[in-house]
């Protein structure tokens, strides 16, 4: 994860425009949103009680990319959360899935989870 981060945040500008601060965060929420999706497939959850694949059901996988934007914006404000979404955490991301926004996910994990904390 911080080679990612780490690849993602060089510049050879010695200031940056807040447009060009802005868009350089939007790539990095796109890039980390990416990645913590394409982590999301290989861990191969199912659903339903045929246990048909998450993955291959659009609407459950629109959600987790939804999960996954949210939880990279709460990292990159500086909330104690891991931006990818991990293995045994199912109990915690079901509920969210089929949420509206990024935004009601995000205010979601701020309230239910009271250990995240700003650092």
């Amino acid at each position: 994860m911080a080679l990612l981060l780490a690849g993602c945040d060089q510049t050879t500008d010695v200031q940056q425009s807040p447009i060009d601060h802005a868009e350089r965060t939007n790539q990095l929420v796109t890039q980390l949103t990416d990645h913590c999706y394409q982590q999301w497939q290989e861990l191969e959850w199912t659903v339903g009680e045929d246990q048909s694949s998450a993955a291959d059901n659009q609407a459950f996988s629109g959600g987790i990319q939804k999960v996954c934007q949210a939880r990279v914006e709460l990292f990159l404000e500086g909330y104690e959360i891991t931006p990818i979404i991990e293995p045994n955490s199912q109990q915690h991301i079901y509920p969210l899935v089929f949420r509206v926004s990024v935004e009601e996910i995000k205010n979601h994990i701020r309230s239910h989870l009271p250990a995240l904390r700003l650092i």
